[in-house]
């Protein structure tokens, strides 16, 4: 709230982001996640058993869960304290997905966020590490050929998307002993993407090759909503299958996977444009597509000075 009153100082419009359903090619992800949250709960209550109180109540913020519950609540507390100038969009699937695609159609100038996805996604800028007194560190994606310590300069955003991923990502994880340096190592000793993964085949498991398909394709092509055309479409138009001068890498990327997941919807559910709406305005939980309890009491006595000087909004 602090951060959004000084913004709105500087004559800015802010549009809040939040995350919506837990998209499907994720899930192997989440589920390390949420043993990750109990294993912290677990301890937690350990320490503060044992009066360890400043220890335990770290542990107690890495276990929870952030609900559409809670995004519900928060949207409504900062709507009643902030009456203009903030919008708010509930993604229907990953809020990076969502952030970038409003930065492709030129819907927002600048996200503000910590997680380097974004630049996967192509969004066009990019504000990183911002502090307490708003500095930070600008990202243009434009501008990523004139990179020092990596040479992007004859890349495709294809080939970077395919680097990032062979990297390791939330989608699917690096191959043994390979971090973002030696990826890159190997991308600039190889042109050829299966090249790539047919060298990498010692290091990594039977259906590694179809499992990378589905990573670039979700940072490709992943379902989002549109503000302007008020549904859900795909970050990028998905390329016309059933053109036959169309043999690109992407359509047997989309062939292959579609045969290997059944379907496309590891990429999301392009859903009802009603439902979609209702989503987005944050009437439907995402998850569910029911309408919203309202579980969470916030008491409005409470001052914004008692917040962490840590605390902030990750994704604007």
């Amino acid at each position: 709230e602090r951060n959004i009153n000084t913004m709105l100082s500087f004559q800015l419009k802010i549009l809040i982001v939040f995350d919506g359903d837990k998209l499907p090619l994720k899930n192997n992800t989440e589920s390390n996640r949420k043993e990750a949250r109990a294993k912290c709960f677990s301890n937690a209550l350990q320490l503060y058993n044992q009066g360890r109180t400043d220890e335990a109540n770290k542990l107690f913020g890495q276990a929870i869960d952030i609900t559409p519950e809670m995004a519900f609540t928060i949207k409504n507390e900062l709507e009643k304290r902030i009456k203009k100038n903030i919008e708010f969009i509930i993604a229907p699937y990953e809020a990076d997905s969502q952030l970038a695609y409003l930065s492709r159609i030129d819907y927002i100038d600048l996200v503000i966020t910590e997680d380097s996805d974004l630049m996967v996604f192509g969004a066009k800028r990019i504000f990183y590490k911002m502090d307490k007194d708003f500095n930070g560190d600008e990202l243009e994606i434009s501008k990523l050929s004139k990179c020092k310590e990596c040479d992007f300069s004859k890349w495709s955003n294809d080939r970077f998307i395919q680097l990032c991923v062979v990297s390791g990502c939330d989608y699917l994880n690096s191959p043994k002993g390979i971090a973002f340096k030696k990826a890159y190592q190997i991308f600039s000793t190889y042109k050829d993407i299966e090249t790539i993964i047919e060298n990498l085949k010692d290091k990594t498991h039977s259906t590694y090759h179809l499992d990378f398909l589905s990573a670039y394709l979700a940072f490709k092509y992943q379902v989002v909503y549109c503000p302007k055309l008020k549904e859900n479409v795909h970050l990028q138009n998905l390329p016309n299958l059933n053109d036959a001068s169309n043999n690109s890498f992407d359509v047997d990327a989309i062939n292959k996977t579609k045969k290997y997941k059944g379907d496309l919807e590891f990429l999301g559910k392009i859903y009802d444009k009603k439902i979609a709406i209702e989503i987005s305005e944050c009437r439907l939980d995402p998850i569910s597509k029911r309408v919203y309890k309202n579980t969470f009491k916030v008491d409005s006595k409470v001052s914004t000075s008692h917040l962490s000087s840590n605390s902030r909004i990750t994704n604007i």
